[in-house]
């Protein structure tokens, strides 16, 4: 069911600029897969600090989800969760991955319903 949001290397929704992750050409998104710890801190890469803040951030969003897979918020929820997915998806975060694939699973079913 979440096919497109699991593949990673490859071509995500049918091709077209912007949307190839991996292979050449598009080396901007690489760095989004797995963190990238180590060297001098810039784009694409991330101290053992940062990566932990971006990790407890993404632990505190998982385990503030609300039983119906939003993220509640008195004037908008469907822009919250949106927000929440973002942030999964930056890090590089799919339905399928091990720490946090069943908050992206589920926020996926109350912002994109598939009924």
């Amino acid at each position: 069911m979440w096919s497109i949001l699991s593949e990673t290397p490859g071509n995500i929704g049918g091709g077209g600029p912007g949307v190839k992750f991996g292979g050449s050409g598009n080396e901007f998104y690489n760095g989004r897969f797995g963190p990238k710890i180590g060297g001098q801190p810039g784009l694409g890469q991330a101290t053992k600090e940062s990566e932990g803040a971006v990790l407890a951030a993404l632990r505190w969003l998982r385990d503030h989800q609300s039983s119906d897979g939003s993220w509640k918020c008195p004037r908008n929820s469907h822009a919250t969760s949106g927000l929440a997915l973002l942030a999964f998806f930056a890090h590089g975060e799919t339905a399928d991955s091990k720490d946090f694939g069943d908050a992206v699973g589920r926020g996926l079913g109350i912002s994109c319903p598939f009924d």
